[in-house]
């Protein structure tokens, strides 16, 4: 293939390894020259000179304006492709994109991922999803959910089991670990107790005296919090607690 830019009647030369001598690009008639003879070929023609095989051929532009000459060469006849030409490919490589380029889709065949994949949706794109696989939330993470004009019934999970102990009060604060798997605790004071039991929901709160909630001998509360608990009260008297766990 010969290709570069020549001024009016500039003369080129190549070597061409081939028979035929097709113009592709060309701004007027070109002057092709091989030790067979001259020929003026326009742009789209061609001459098949199976002597000029393996030897120099000459170009000159003929006209008065300067332009980009290709000419293509080779064994045979050349056909170049049609415009709107159909072209059948049997298979691809592996083709990715950097994220720069724009890909419009009328239609996806079934599309499955690894899970390495990130998936995003900038907002713009309508999704519909016929059915989810089961999905796992990270502690944190919210996600809105809408009927449209449909009744949405929403149940509560049921707990998975509960726990019980005994906390024997002393001089300082009884702590009850935090437990997030923890949805509701029930703490209950023995009728033997010989003072109230205050519950407080920190350790500052605790040596402040403030923030307490009071339970007395023979009574119990119910608390939906899973962070810690500070009970204070009289020496060797007693609480009950069960915490009811997801």
């Amino acid at each position: 293939m010969f290709q570069q830019t020549l001024n009016p009647y500039e003369r080129a030369q190549f070597f061409l390894v081939g028979e035929f001598i097709y113009i592709d690009t060309a701004p007027a008639t070109v002057r092709v020259t091989t030790k067979r003879g001259s020929y003026e070929l326009a742009q789209g023609a061609q001459v098949i000179d199976a002597s000029a095989d393996g030897g120099d051929v000459y170009l000159e532009l003929t006209g008065d304006q300067a332009g980009l000459v290709r000419v293509i060469s080779g064994y045979g006849r050349y056909v170049p492709p049609a415009d709107g030409q159909k072209v059948d490919v049997s298979s691809l490589p592996a083709v990715a994109f950097d994220g720069a380029q724009p890909v419009t889709l009328d239609a996806l065949p079934r599309v499955r991922f690894d899970g390495a994949q990130p998936v995003a949706f900038d907002g713009a794109q309508p999704v519909t999803l016929d059915a989810l696989p089961p999905v796992a939330l990270k502690t944190g993470q919210t996600v809105e959910v809408h009927s449209g004009n449909q009744a949405l019934w929403v149940y509560q999970r049921a707990n998975r089991t509960f726990t019980q102990q005994t906390a024997t009060l002393a001089d300082v604060a009884k702590v009850v670990a935090a437990n997030p798997a923890r949805s509701r605790i029930e703490l209950a004071a023995p009728a033997a107790n010989t003072a109230d039991v205050v519950i407080y929901p920190s350790a500052d709160d605790a040596a402040q005296s403030t923030n307490g909630l009071t339970l007395g001998a023979g009574f119990s509360l119910s608390l939906d919090v899973y962070g810690e608990l500070h009970l204070t009260g009289a020496a060797a008297d007693t609480v009950i607690y069960t915490e009811y766990l997801r």
